[in-house]
């Protein structure tokens, strides 16, 4: 049976994996519309946006459970 720290633990990737999926699919319709080019328009803003978020996101679960043996 898990523990609570697991339980908590658990939900923030799952947390995390649903918002990578979102930040893909916005990627993949990006690279449709531009042909696979780089470019600059709004829904790449929103994607680098997105990025800066996971990042904070994943430093935010790694704190809350460095102690947790998952990370080692």
């Amino acid at each position: 049976m898990l523990g609570a720290r697991e339980i908590a633990l658990k939900n923030d990737l799952l947390m995390l994996r649903k918002k990578v999926n979102k930040l893909v699919q916005k990627l993949n319709r990006v690279l449709k519309s531009k042909g696979g080019k780089l470019a600059t328009g709004e829904i790449e803003k929103e994607c680098l946006v997105e990025l800066e978020k996971m990042k904070r996101i994943i430093e935010i679960i790694m704190e809350r459970h460095k102690e947790a043996s998952i990370w080692y």
